[in-house]
């Protein structure tokens, strides 16, 4: 073992500097997220590690609005009903395997109606 690193002595970690001026950015601008106060702090001259920075942030636990996702108006439809022979039609492959572990596949039209399928069309792969 080399004589520098048995007498070495690391620094302390001292994040107090980062966590008050995420507490500021955060009172500030609390709707957003991290990485615009890591940019703020930034362009204020501060020229921490975004790594070390997001360590002192998830460790703190700060309160960032996060960012969510605007789920789309889904207007729900109820199912059709059919009333007559003809009128809707389904269609489907259906895979299955046999014992031997050989699957195959099948192609299936039905009438929705009286759920009567057409000849089914098989092939094996």
């Amino acid at each position: 073992m080399s004589v520098s690193v048995y007498y070495y002595k690391p620094l302390p970690n001292d994040d107090t500097e980062i966590e008050k001026a995420l507490q500021k950015k955060a009172k500030e601008h609390w709707k957003k997220g991290f990485w615009k106060a890591y940019d703020r702090l930034c362009n204020e001259g501060k020229i921490w590690n975004h790594r070390r920075v997001h360590r002192v942030y998830k460790g703190t636990l700060i309160a960032f609005e996060k960012k969510s996702k605007e789920k789309s108006a889904r207007v729900k439809v109820p199912l059709e009903v059919p009333d007559e022979l003809n009128h809707t039609w389904s269609m489907d492959f259906v895979t299955d395997v046999l014992e031997n572990k050989r699957r195959f596949r099948s192609f299936n039209v039905i009438d929705e109606f009286k759920w009567e399928a057409l000849s089914p069309l098989q092939t094996f792969l």
